[in-house]
Protein backbone atom coordinates (compact mmCIF):
# COMPACT_ATOMS: atom_id res chain seq x y z
CA UNK A 1 0.00 0.00 0.00
CA UNK A 2 2.78 2.44 0.92
CA UNK A 3 4.63 1.78 -2.33
CA UNK A 4 1.46 2.22 -4.39
CA UNK A 5 0.63 5.46 -2.58
CA UNK A 6 4.06 6.93 -3.32
CA UNK A 7 4.00 5.72 -6.94
CA UNK A 8 0.77 7.59 -7.52
CA UNK A 9 1.97 10.75 -5.80
CA UNK A 10 5.36 10.88 -7.50
CA UNK A 11 3.57 10.78 -10.87
CA UNK A 12 1.14 13.51 -9.84
CA UNK A 13 1.65 17.06 -11.15
CA UNK A 14 0.23 18.28 -7.84
CA UNK A 15 2.33 16.24 -5.38
CA UNK A 16 5.21 14.89 -7.49
CA UNK A 17 7.64 17.84 -7.34
CA UNK A 18 7.65 17.96 -3.53
CA UNK A 19 8.03 14.19 -3.27
CA UNK A 20 10.88 13.98 -5.79
CA UNK A 21 12.70 16.71 -3.90
CA UNK A 22 12.56 14.66 -0.66
CA UNK A 23 13.58 11.23 -2.01
CA UNK A 24 17.33 11.55 -1.38
CA UNK A 25 16.72 12.85 2.15
CA UNK A 26 14.97 9.56 2.90
CA UNK A 27 17.63 7.42 1.21
CA UNK A 28 15.46 6.72 -1.81
CA UNK A 29 15.86 7.02 -5.55
CA UNK A 30 13.07 7.53 -8.06
CA UNK A 31 13.40 3.90 -9.18
CA UNK A 32 12.88 2.73 -5.56
CA UNK A 33 9.46 4.36 -5.77
CA UNK A 34 8.53 3.64 -9.39
CA UNK A 35 9.85 0.04 -9.28
CA UNK A 36 9.93 -0.86 -5.57
CA UNK A 37 11.64 -3.97 -4.27
CA UNK A 38 9.04 -5.02 -1.71
CA UNK A 39 11.33 -7.78 -0.40
CA UNK A 40 13.87 -5.16 0.73
CA UNK A 41 12.93 -4.29 4.34
CA UNK A 42 15.21 -1.24 4.41
CA UNK A 43 13.58 0.20 1.29
CA UNK A 44 10.14 -0.48 2.73
CA UNK A 45 11.01 1.39 5.91
CA UNK A 46 12.39 4.34 3.94
CA UNK A 47 9.22 4.55 1.90
CA UNK A 48 7.14 4.40 5.08
CA UNK A 49 9.24 7.21 6.56
CA UNK A 50 8.65 9.39 3.51
CA UNK A 51 4.90 8.75 3.55
CA UNK A 52 4.87 9.54 7.27
CA UNK A 53 6.49 12.90 6.63
CA UNK A 54 4.30 13.76 3.65
CA UNK A 55 0.93 12.37 4.73
CA UNK A 56 1.19 11.28 8.38
CA UNK A 57 1.37 7.52 7.79
CA UNK A 58 1.74 5.65 11.12
CA UNK A 59 1.93 8.95 13.01
CA UNK A 60 -1.81 9.64 13.36
CA UNK A 61 -1.45 12.97 11.56
CA UNK A 62 -2.63 14.69 8.38
CA UNK A 63 -4.40 12.23 6.08
CA UNK A 64 -4.01 9.31 8.49
CA UNK A 65 -5.64 10.67 11.65
CA UNK A 66 -7.52 7.77 13.25
CA UNK A 67 -6.60 5.46 10.38
CA UNK A 68 -7.03 1.74 11.25
CA UNK A 69 -3.64 0.03 10.94
CA UNK A 70 -4.88 -3.56 10.89
CA UNK A 71 -6.56 -3.55 7.49
CA UNK A 72 -6.25 -6.62 5.29
CA UNK A 73 -4.77 -5.26 2.03
CA UNK A 74 -5.26 -6.83 -1.40
CA UNK A 75 -5.13 -5.83 -5.05
CA UNK A 76 -8.61 -5.90 -6.60
CA UNK A 77 -10.44 -4.68 -9.67
CA UNK A 78 -13.76 -2.91 -9.55
CA UNK A 79 -16.18 -2.51 -12.42
CA UNK A 80 -19.51 -0.88 -13.25
CA UNK A 81 -21.39 -2.98 -10.68
CA UNK A 82 -19.29 -1.44 -7.90
CA UNK A 83 -19.93 2.22 -8.81
CA UNK A 84 -22.90 2.66 -6.42
CA UNK A 85 -20.68 1.48 -3.55
CA UNK A 86 -17.91 4.05 -4.13
CA UNK A 87 -17.42 7.06 -1.86
CA UNK A 88 -14.93 9.89 -1.74
CA UNK A 89 -13.22 10.51 1.58
CA UNK A 90 -15.01 13.19 3.58
CA UNK A 91 -12.80 16.10 2.50
CA UNK A 92 -14.07 19.56 1.50
CA UNK A 93 -12.93 19.48 -2.13
CA UNK A 94 -14.57 16.10 -2.83
CA UNK A 95 -17.68 16.84 -0.79
CA UNK A 96 -18.05 20.04 -2.80
CA UNK A 97 -17.56 18.36 -6.16
CA UNK A 98 -20.14 15.70 -5.29
CA UNK A 99 -22.64 18.20 -3.84
CA UNK A 100 -22.24 16.65 -0.38
CA UNK A 101 -23.02 13.10 -1.48
CA UNK A 102 -19.36 11.93 -1.61
CA UNK A 103 -20.34 9.90 -4.69
CA UNK A 104 -17.62 9.91 -7.39
CA UNK A 105 -20.35 9.34 -9.97
CA UNK A 106 -21.87 12.72 -9.07
CA UNK A 107 -18.48 14.42 -9.39
CA UNK A 108 -17.87 12.85 -12.80
CA UNK A 109 -21.34 13.82 -14.05
CA UNK A 110 -20.87 17.45 -13.00
CA UNK A 111 -17.53 17.65 -14.80
CA UNK A 112 -18.90 15.88 -17.87
CA UNK A 113 -21.80 18.32 -18.01
CA UNK A 114 -19.43 21.29 -17.79
CA UNK A 115 -21.06 22.58 -14.59
CA UNK A 116 -19.73 26.16 -14.23
CA UNK A 117 -20.41 26.21 -10.49
CA UNK A 118 -17.69 23.64 -9.67
CA UNK A 119 -15.18 25.19 -7.27
CA UNK A 120 -11.55 25.67 -8.34
CA UNK A 121 -10.26 23.27 -5.67
CA UNK A 122 -11.96 20.40 -7.51
CA UNK A 123 -9.05 20.37 -10.02
CA UNK A 124 -11.30 19.86 -13.04
CA UNK A 125 -8.47 20.42 -15.56
CA UNK A 126 -6.33 17.74 -13.92
CA UNK A 127 -9.23 15.27 -13.81
CA UNK A 128 -10.09 15.94 -17.45
CA UNK A 129 -6.44 15.41 -18.44
CA UNK A 130 -6.39 12.06 -16.60
CA UNK A 131 -9.61 11.04 -18.36
CA UNK A 132 -7.96 11.74 -21.71
CA UNK A 133 -5.00 9.55 -20.73
CA UNK A 134 -7.39 6.75 -19.76
CA UNK A 135 -9.28 7.02 -23.07
CA UNK A 136 -5.91 6.81 -24.86
CA UNK A 137 -5.25 3.48 -23.16
CA UNK A 138 -2.71 4.60 -20.56
CA UNK A 139 -2.44 2.36 -17.51
CA UNK A 140 -2.44 4.28 -14.23
CA UNK A 141 -1.28 3.18 -10.77
CA UNK A 142 -3.94 1.54 -8.63
CA UNK A 143 -5.82 3.82 -6.27
CA UNK A 144 -6.07 3.07 -2.55
CA UNK A 145 -9.35 2.51 -0.75
CA UNK A 146 -10.77 0.98 2.39
CA UNK A 147 -14.07 -0.72 2.94
CA UNK A 148 -16.05 -3.64 4.18
CA UNK A 149 -15.02 -7.23 3.37
CA UNK A 150 -18.15 -7.61 1.22
CA UNK A 151 -17.23 -4.55 -0.88
CA UNK A 152 -20.62 -2.94 -0.30
CA UNK A 153 -18.82 0.23 0.81
CA UNK A 154 -15.56 1.39 -0.83
CA UNK A 155 -14.06 4.66 0.44
CA UNK A 156 -11.11 6.25 -1.35
CA UNK A 157 -8.00 7.09 0.63
CA UNK A 158 -5.92 8.04 -2.41
CA UNK A 159 -6.90 8.27 -6.07
CA UNK A 160 -9.98 10.52 -5.92
CA UNK A 161 -9.02 12.28 -9.14
CA UNK A 162 -8.28 8.97 -10.90
CA UNK A 163 -11.63 7.35 -10.04
CA UNK A 164 -13.46 10.53 -11.09
CA UNK A 165 -11.49 10.57 -14.35
CA UNK A 166 -12.19 6.87 -14.90
CA UNK A 167 -15.93 7.47 -14.56
CA UNK A 168 -15.69 10.56 -16.76
CA UNK A 169 -13.78 8.62 -19.44
CA UNK A 170 -16.60 6.03 -19.50
CA UNK A 171 -14.44 3.14 -20.65
CA UNK A 172 -15.26 -0.50 -19.89
CA UNK A 173 -11.85 -1.25 -18.37
CA UNK A 174 -11.88 -2.36 -14.73
CA UNK A 175 -10.34 0.04 -12.20
CA UNK A 176 -7.54 -1.30 -9.99
CA UNK A 177 -7.47 -0.73 -6.24
CA UNK A 178 -5.23 -1.58 -3.34
CA UNK A 179 -8.13 -2.38 -1.04
CA UNK A 180 -7.93 -2.54 2.75
CA UNK A 181 -10.90 -4.15 4.40
CA UNK A 182 -12.16 -4.41 7.95
CA UNK A 183 -15.52 -4.44 9.72
CA UNK A 184 -17.35 -1.11 9.52
CA UNK A 185 -16.78 -0.09 13.18
CA UNK A 186 -13.00 -0.26 12.63
CA UNK A 187 -13.22 1.89 9.50
CA UNK A 188 -15.20 4.63 11.25
CA UNK A 189 -12.15 5.60 13.34
CA UNK A 190 -10.61 7.33 10.30
CA UNK A 191 -11.10 11.10 10.45
CA UNK A 192 -12.14 11.29 6.79
CA UNK A 193 -14.52 8.35 6.74
CA UNK A 194 -17.93 9.39 5.35
CA UNK A 195 -20.08 10.13 8.40
CA UNK A 196 -23.31 8.63 7.04
CA UNK A 197 -21.80 5.59 5.29
CA UNK A 198 -23.25 2.25 6.27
Amino acid sequence: MVAAFLQAEVASPRWGPWLKDKLAHHGLTLSMVSQPDLADAAQNERRSSLLARRRGWRTNRFLFVGFPWDLCWQLVEIDADDIPNLRYANMPEWAGLSRGTLLPSVGAKRIGAGDPTIAAEAHVDAITAIATRIRNGESLPPAIAMGTPSGTLIVFVEGHARITAHLLADVPNPFRLIYGCAPLPRLRSWLFFPPDAS
